[in-house]
């Protein structure tokens, strides 16, 4: 801190790994010179992330993947399941909050506010902060705010181990949480798709707005995803003929199954 403080001092901090460096780390650890093909792979499938880049070498390495060209297709395929393993280990050592804290970040997609995570988690926000800091230094999220992963491949690896019934609670927390603050049904609706249907007629509600939004922007096939989900809730009865309308017109206009909008229209 001190010398980072000091006059004159410059803040460096190195970024992702390019082609050159990438071939030298998979030559390093798998003692030959790779194909600039499958070096290729690799840089992607990792997107320079040195901790992804080792991951997913030692899943080569485990699998006896040699690193030559007609192998590179297999690159993008070991990628989640290595991250799944490795973030796993690496988060369950960080923090007692530290897993429960990345499966809220993962479940509210691209990125997630520190106050958002904190009240679906029950935690404080410097809690939730530090915590995050934490991960951000094991390479697991980004230093910035509002947090997000350092790689796509890491949140899918995440929210793909998580149990259906912990995805289905942290959506619904998550629902509850952005309609608390007066958020727009665009923003809840993606989160109510996730939960279990309960018969809520909050849930009914947004998800039909959510669908008129889609409607109005000219998106049918997200309001058609809603409505259907609104009618599996269900709606109460004297809602449900609308309901069962407003899909039917969706359906209509997406056109790919009009038998069926029929149906739901009459």
């Amino acid at each position: 801190a001190g010398l980072r403080d000091g006059r004159g001092a410059v803040l460096i901090r190195p970024g992702p790994l390019g082609e050159g460096a990438t071939r030298a780390v998979l030559r390093e650890r798998l003692g030959v010179e790779p194909d600039p093909r499958f070096a290729v792979a690799c840089r992607q499938a990792s997107a320079g992330n040195p901790f992804l880049l080792h991951a997913l070498v030692d899943a080569l390495i485990v699998d006896g993947v040699a690193p030559k060209a007609e192998y590179a297709g297999i690159v993008t395929d070991l990628g989640p399941d290595t991250v799944a393993r490795s973030m796993l280990l690496r988060v369950g050592r960080l923090s007692p909050h530290a897993g429960e804290i990345v499966d809220c970040v993962a479940a509210f997609g691209i990125e997630a506010h520190v106050r958002h995570v904190a009240a679906v988690t029950g935690l404080t926000q410097e809690e939730v902060g530090d915590v995050a800091d934490l991960l951000a230094d094991a390479n697991v999220l980004s230093a910035e705010r509002p947090l997000r992963f350092v790689h796509p491949v890491v949140r899918e690896a995440v929210y793909g181990e998580m149990r259906a019934s912990t995805r289905a609670r942290l959506h619904a927390r998550a629902a509850e949480v952005l309609l608390s603050e007066g958020q727009l049904s665009t923003q809840v609706a993606p989160h109510l798709l996730m939960t279990e249907p309960a018969g809520d007629e909050v849930t009914v509600r947004v998800l039909r707005e959510g669908a008129a939004s889609a409607i109005s922007q000219g998106a049918a096939d997200i309001a058609q995803t809603y409505l259907r989900r609104a009618l599996e809730e269900p709606p109460p009865t004297e809602e449900r003929a609308a309901v069962l309308a407003e899909l039917g017109l969706a359906e209509a206009l997406v056109g790919q199954d009009l038998e069926r909008a029929c149906e739901h229209l009459e």
